[in-house]
């Protein structure tokens, strides 16, 4: 059942899915391992990384992409 539905959903996902290449940076992040995130969004020109460790990014937004939390980023749609 399981490799049914992961064989379904993962080619619906690819149909609108932008594959993106990050950037190479180091943005001095608190925890290395968010880098990876931040550099993605950018390539992306991602509006907003959604994040449950707010703490790792320095700062509410890096070159137009926003940090938000997830509460912070509902409140945004209602």
């Amino acid at each position: 059942m399981a490799t049914k539905i992961f064989g379904e959903t993962v080619p619906a996902i690819l149909e609108v899915a932008t594959i993106v290449e990050p950037l190479e940076s180091y943005f001095k992040l608190t925890d290395h391992d968010d880098e990876i995130y931040l550099a993605t969004a950018l390539s992306a020109k991602a509006d907003v990384i959604i994040t449950g460790n707010k703490k790792h990014f320095p700062f509410d937004e890096y070159k137009g992409v926003k940090i938000l939390s997830p509460r912070e980023f509902l409140d945004l749609r209602v």
